[in-house]
């Protein structure tokens, strides 16, 4: 008598085949795996086997966010905020893009999609920056070259904010609201012209008391 028993394991790492033969004094078995061992950005995977193109999309300190790849939904990001697409297609515009809903209100989010043709059996990085809205109200107190404070009802502009105007008041302090930690260039129109000068808030100023800039 003989026999004969297969099997196959259909995983998201790949598939695993286990076969049995048996005939009237022999025993065989097999087992094989077909799959791939991804890395990428210093991150690995086990997937299926790979045909096409490959991204490994990442939106920074974002876990469990839906992420879409040509429309189709991959899974959510690991606690990293990772994960890896396999179905693109080479010399073809692909997307990626991830359910915006599901990210805080706090979080100033760049984009939420990415389209962009790769190569055939290449892998990406596909990069969302996430960032947290730190915004704080800032006290500044402007002073000349010489350390004279500027005259009251000089407005204070701030570049990069819309409508970024702001009077310096009778205590010769004004007060600009919602300011990210980055770079802001400033200019202040006085009554004798025109000065500029700049302000870089970052995650450990002080602003608890005024800050003293000098406008040239």
């Amino acid at each position: 008598y003989s026999g004969n028993l297969s099997t196959r394991f259909k995983t998201n790492a790949g598939d695993l085949n286990l076969q049995y033969l048996q005939t009237d004094d022999q025993k065989y078995y097999t087992a094989s795996y077909m799959g791939s061992l991804v890395w990428l950005g210093n991150r690995f995977d086990l997937s299926k086997y790979i045909n096409n193109s490959f991204s490994l999309v990442r939106l920074e300190n974002a876990p469990n966010i839906d992420v879409y790849s040509n429309g189709s939904h991959i899974g959510k990001t690991d606690k990293n905020g990772e994960i890896f697409s396999y179905n693109l297609t080479g010399y073809t515009k692909n997307s990626i893009a991830f359910d915006e809903s599901q990210i805080g209100i706090d979080a100033n989010i760049a984009e939420t999609f990415h389209t962009f043709t790769p190569m055939n059996q290449r892998g990406y990085i596909v990069d969302f920056p996430i960032r947290n809205n730190q915004s704080r109200d800032v006290t500044f107190r402007f002073v000349d070259a010489n350390q004279q404070a500027l005259a009251s009802g000089s407005v204070v502009r701030v570049l990069g904010i819309p409508n970024g105007k702001y009077p310096i008041a009778s205590s010769s302090l004004v007060t600009v609201f919602g300011l990210a930690p980055q770079h802001y260039p400033i200019e202040v129109q006085t009554a004798d012209g025109l000065c500029k000068s700049e302000f870089t808030l970052n995650a450990d100023t002080d602003i608890g008391k005024p800050i003293t800039l000098i406008c040239k």
